[in-house]
């Protein structure tokens, strides 16, 4: 009628501790971290270089003006510089080093300032000389202070 509950009797603890399978532990799961650190360098290394090549190009860009005393056009920068030359050139302008220009017949002439020679500007009539060109002004005949 009644079935006396079964439960866990010294006899069957034992037999179940010596029946079970001593297992291996499992083996630790592969570590990714010497694979990002990897990656991690690898990204940096292409990063370091592109931003070396920008560096380049800007360098090569501001030779250039510096030769043509502060001045030079965008069919210039394109010579030297190929397609990038666009995205040089706003990049200068957007670090303040670059002035933009029209030309006589409205191409875009880029300036930097600082290569520009010291200058005289006729207060009247507006005319620029190089210092120590001359004294007075070719076209009014205004005397130019220095």
């Amino acid at each position: 009628m009644f079935k006396k509950p079964e439960g866990i009797t010294p006899e069957k603890l034992a037999a179940a501790l010596t029946s079970q399978k001593k297992t291996e532990p499992e083996p630790a799961p592969k570590v990714q971290g010497p694979n990002l650190i990897n990656a991690a360098v690898w990204a940096y290394g292409q990063w370091s270089s592109y931003q070396k090549q920008l560096d380049e190009q800007e360098r090569r860009l501001l030779d250039l003006a510096y030769q043509n005393k502060g001045w030079f056009t965008q069919t210039e920068a394109v010579r030297l510089l190929g397609r990038s030359a666009p995205s040089i050139v706003d990049r200068l302008k957007e670090a303040g080093i670059l002035e933009e220009m029209q030309g006589k017949h409205g191409q875009p002439v880029y300036v930097v300032p600082q290569f520009l020679p010291p200058s005289l500007t006729c207060q009247y009539c507006q005319a620029v000389y190089d210092l120590g060109e001359v004294q007075t002004c070719r076209q009014c005949g205004a005397v130019l202070n220095s």
